[in-house]
């Protein structure tokens, strides 16, 4: 009989299934989904901002630049500090990046290329955003998510299929809910541990993420998605790459590509 685990993390489980076989209805094992020969490559912008004066005009820009990148291949969004809108999540990750002043950013937290004294660094200015996510999107990725969110109300269940073409141990998953409020695409709250849930990825295999009954209210759901992204967390080495990225509307699906 096929082995397979389940870890529960508060309101999150993880599983993989590696192979198709026959089973009775009570196990409820889910059926193998086919991967894709490849999957698309998106690009994360973590823009660090005050929402002061200065940083709300470049949330235009942002959104500007997302809206050039075809089939959602660049994701932004804000990650608030020293504003009524900063949740603790800001705490944890400054304790790790290096940030100098705002708004900073960070894309797919891999050292900036081709960016004057700014080259080497994770967080960096946005002058250097649109040159590094030109460069992320060149890359190909073994790695790809499929998300699927159902609303009863202010309830939402949320289905994340991790797709991957290697077997790896070191990549986590990250969960966030976004609201485009009056300050742009505003991080609101995070559902896995803020550094990322630890993973165990087989080859060609497709493992389950799914969060149950996640609370809704007093956000606006029309305006409200679910940005998942894996990555590596070695505080180590430093390594910190999200390796790729997907966003889903609340209530809506996307596929791998």
């Amino acid at each position: 009989m096929k082995q397979f685990s389940i870890l529960f993390l508060s309101l999150l489980i993880i599983f993989s299934s590696s192979c198709k076989k026959e089973t009775t209805p009570e196990e409820n094992i889910p059926e193998t989904e086919t991967l894709p020969t490849s999957f698309t490559k998106r690009v994360l912008l973590e823009d660090y901002s005050k929402h002061c004066q200065y940083c709300i005009p470049l949330n235009f820009v942002v959104d500007s630049m997302r809206l050039a990148y075809p089939n959602n291949t660049f994701i932004p969004l804000i990650v608030s500090t020293n504003h009524i809108t900063q949740i603790d999540y800001f705490d944890t990750i400054a304790t790790v990046f290096n940030f100098t002043s705002f708004p900073m950013g960070s894309v797919n937290r891999v050292p900036a290329v081709n960016s004057g004294t700014e080259t080497g660094d994770l967080i960096y200015k946005k002058d250097h955003w649109a040159k590094n996510v030109d460069s992320e999107l060149l890359k190909s990725t073994d790695y790809g998510l499929k998300m699927e969110s159902k609303l009863n109300g202010n309830s939402m269940d949320l289905d994340i299929s991790i797709g991957s073409f290697k077997a790896n141990n070191d990549l986590k998953l990250s969960v966030f809910i976004i609201e485009n409020d009056a300050y742009y695409r505003t991080l609101k709250r995070v559902l896995t541990n803020y550094k990322g849930t630890s993973l165990n990825l087989k080859k060609d295999d497709t493992t389950k993420a799914i969060f149950i009954s996640v609370n809704l209210a007093g956000y606006n759901i029309s305006k409200t998605s679910i940005v998942a992204f894996l990555h590596y967390f070695d505080e180590t080495t430093k390594n910190y790459e999200v390796v790729n990225v997907n966003e889903v509307n609340a209530g809506s699906s996307v596929g791998w590509n």
